[in-house]
């Protein structure tokens, strides 16, 4: 697992991600940021167990992100996420990328989007040019 994470880490330093385009169905933004809070509470509860998962999910309310907000303020969870995982430099191998990047491919798998890596590593951004790809997708499909 520790082999993993360090390629996982090293990989994310050497590329950035793309998304290509094979939206299939969603009705609205609504499911869009269920599913993506979806995503990230079974992303983080499988890392990181349920009990750290509470006390993120802990966190980030004193912080002023309640849970069912987490897709409305991507930029202040991450900044908070990261403050609590830990972004690199003296912390656990930039945990919070490789959860995010883990989160990312498993809100893509469940958009049937398929992943590659090459574009911008900033988890906000990320999610942004999926809701693009859902966006022209409905447009094609409405």
């Amino acid at each position: 697992m520790t082999t993993s994470l360090t390629q996982t880490a090293t990989k994310r330093q050497n590329k950035m991600t793309n998304f290509k385009t094979e939206v299939t169905h969603l009705n609205d933004t609504s499911e869009f940021d269920t599913l993506l809070l979806q995503a990230i509470d079974e992303t983080i509860r499988y890392c990181l167990g349920d009990i750290n998962a509470q006390l993120i999910y802990n966190y980030l309310e004193r912080k002023g992100i309640l849970k069912k907000e987490i897709p409305k303020k991507l930029d202040d969870f991450v900044m908070e996420f990261e403050n609590v995982v830990g972004f690199g430099r003296g912390q656990v191998l930039g945990a919070a990328q490789i959860i995010e990047e883990a989160i990312l491919k498993a809100f893509c798998t469940k958009l049937k989007i398929n992943y590659a890596e090459t574009g911008s590593r900033y988890f906000p951004y990320q999610i942004k040019m999926v809701k693009e790809i859902y966006r022209k997708s409905s447009l094609k499909k409405g």
